[in-house]
């Protein structure tokens, strides 16, 4: 389990107990674990409609030192997970020019492994528990919409019917 994965277990335990202010620091760093490593301390107060000095409570909760230390975990997965999907897609795109003939025999493989190393890291990030969770909620529902996101901007297109969203 990566430090990462073990603070966000942590907050999720602690969540209960925690102040109302500190429940939404906590839920905003549950949501966005992104934004805090990418961003400065202000940055993630503003974004979480906090105070600064929240964030270093929250830390200070969990038994870090400060609100530096606690960010490293998520500033780590973004450093080991930095082989995203996306940026496997993204080279593979660049690498076309429209001619078959230079993309090469393996193209298709080489796509397919891309895709298997995606599931690959997906898998290793969650828990047995967490994807069992999953799968009862998906199984539960009567309706599943996928979204597409560009990092942190979430498409503005709200889809109530499927249709809608083509």
């Amino acid at each position: 389990m990566t430090e990462s994965s073990r603070l966000t277990d942590r907050l999720k335990e602690a969540f209960p107990s925690l102040s109302p202010q500190l429940r939404l620091a906590a839920r905003y760093v549950l949501n966005a674990p992104d934004d805090v490593a990418l961003n400065s301390m202000r940055t993630v107060a503003a974004h979480a409609g906090i105070q600064p000095s929240t964030l270093i409570r929250l830390a200070r909760e969990l038994d870090y030192s400060g609100y530096a230390e606690f960010r490293k975990p998520f500033q780590q997965r973004l450093r080991t997970h930095g082989d995203r999907y996306a940026d496997r897609a993204r080279t593979l795109q660049a690498r076309s020019d429209d001619r078959v003939d230079t993309l090469g025999p393996n193209l298709l493989q080489e796509i397919m492994q891309n895709g298997n190393l995606n599931l690959e890291n997906t898998f290793s990030s969650t828990s047995d528990a967490e994807l069992s969770e999953l799968a009862i909620l998906l199984d539960k529902a009567r309706r599943i919409y996928v979204v597409g996101m560009w990092k942190y901007y979430p498409s503005h297109t709200i889809c109530t019917m499927p249709s809608e969203c083509f």
